[in-house]
C-alpha cells in the first residue's frame, strides 16, 4: 500500500510513560489546555541592542533570531548569509553538510524579505535557516541517506517537514550528514 509523504508513521513515540514524549505536552498538563491543538506562539519584542558581530548572530536562540527578523532589525537575506557563510567555512573540517543548497536558500531567504515587506509575517521560522536532514527528500538534491551507493539519487519531490518547514517562512540552507542509513556517525565522506 503506497504512502504519501504527509502520512504520519504507523507507530507513536512515548518517551515517558503515559505521554507521547512531546515537551509541549508536559506544558499542557494541568493546564486546560490540549497540547494537540496549534496556539499562537509569543515572539517577545526585541529589546537592547541589535549585535552587529555575525557570530554572536549565529548563537543567537531561534526565537530570539524570529524576534530579530519580524521586528525588522534583521534580514532574512543577511541572517541566510551568516549561515551560509559559517557552514562553508566550516564543513571541511565539521563533514556535516552533503549538499549546501546556496540557490535554493537565497530564494527563499528573499520570498520571506518580501513577504515581510508585504506585511506577511507568517510566524516565528520566518525567515530563519536550517537544515534538513540527508534521510528526507528535496526536490532536485541529492538524498544518499548517508550511503555513497545512493550518492547521486535525486528524489524529485520534498519530504512532508521540508515543505511544512517552507510554508512556516523557514529557509533551508543544507542538507546535513546522517550515518549511513542512520545508523552511527560515519557517512560516505567520513565521521561527522
Amino acid at each position: 500500500m503506497p504512502l504519501g509523504n504527509g502520512e504520519p508513521p504507523a507507530f507513536q513515540f512515548q518517551a515517558y510513560p503515559g505521554g507521547t514524549g512531546a515537551l509541549i505536552e508536559k506544558l499542557w498538563v494541568g493546564a486546560d489546555g490540549n497540547p494537540f491543538e496549534n496556539y499562537p506562539i509569543g515572539i517577545p519584542e526585541w529589546e537592547g541592542e541589535v549585535p552587529s558581530n555575525p557570530e554572536e548572530i549565529a548563537f543567537l536562540p531561534v526565537h530570539r533570531l524570529s524576534a530579530l527578523i519580524r521586528d525588522r532589525h534583521l534580514s532574512p537575506i543577511d541572517l541566510t548569509e551568516i549561515y551560509l557563510d559559517r557552514i562553508k567555512r566550516f564543513d571541511p573540517v565539521l563533514l556535516c553538510a552533503v549538499t549546501i543548497l546556496e540557490g535554493r536558500a537565497r530564494e527563499e531567504a528573499q520570498q520571506a524579505e518580501i513577504d515581510l515587506q508585504a506585511g506577511n509575517w507568517r510566524g516565528p521560522l520566518h525567515g530563519i535557516p536550517y537544515g534538513i536532514k540527508d534521510l528526507f527528500s528535496v526536490a532536485g538534491a541529492p538524498t544518499t541517506w548517508g550511503s555513497e551507493d545512493f550518492q547521486d539519487q535525486i528524489i524529485d519531490e520534498d519530504a512532508e517537514v521540508a515543505v511544512r518547514l517552507r510554508e512556516a517562512g523557514a529557509v533551508l540552507i543544507a542538507k546535513l550528514a546522517t550515518g549511513r542509513f542512520a545508523s552511527g556517525d560515519n557517512w560516505y565522506r567520513g565521521q561527522t
